[in-house]
């Protein structure tokens, strides 16, 4: 623990405006979310209302990871306490268990992606690699790997937005079930 409060306030701003840069990431994945939810495919049942209570799951967990970021970077390393240890475990844990709720998200959309077909389906398989990947941070390999692993995340999140902004995925969801 010192060693990691020591490494944070070594480079404090670069850590406080990663923290901010997550809960903002955070509140803005549980506001996608409640859009999705709104979407008449989530509404009249078409595809599962899973995958964005996943997302608001996730948005609330990286948000308070995001905080608790921010937190440390106010810690003095010389007085670590154990509120300063209690904020580092639950930072750690939140930020882990923020990536599995969009892990497991995508592992439900990629389901649905390639039942619909179209470029949904050719977009599956890579939201099955990527949920897959989430749910790695737990171990080493995914801990390492985490920066990669978020910002395709964030590149998921941009594409599939904007099929869904643009009505690319009602057109794929109509076609389907001749709606």
């Amino acid at each position: 623990m010192p060693n990691s409060i020591a490494a944070i306030s070594e480079h404090q701003l670069l850590y406080g405006l990663g923290g901010i840069g997550r809960a903002v990431s955070g509140v803005t994945l549980i506001v996608g979310a409640w859009f999705l939810l709104q979407t008449w495919i989530i509404k009249d049942r078409y595809a599962t209302s899973l995958v964005p209570y996943l997302f608001i799951g996730s948005g609330i967990f990286t948000a308070i990871s995001g905080i608790c970021a921010v937190l440390l970077t106010a810690t003095d390393p010389a007085s670590i306490t154990s509120t300063t240890e209690t904020i580092a475990i639950l930072r750690w844990l939140t930020g882990k268990i923020g990536f599995s709720f969009a892990g497991v998200a995508l592992l439900v959309a990629a389901r649905f992606q390639y039942m619909v077909g179209g470029n949904l389906r050719r977009i599956s398989p890579v939201t099955l690699l990527l949920g897959i990947a989430l749910n790695l941070i737990w171990i080493d390999l995914g801990t390492t790997n985490h920066g990669i692993i978020g910002t395709l995340f964030i590149l998921w999140l941009i594409a599939i937005g904007t099929m869904l902004a643009t009505g690319r995925v009602e057109r794929h969801f109509t076609a389907k079930f001749d709606l």
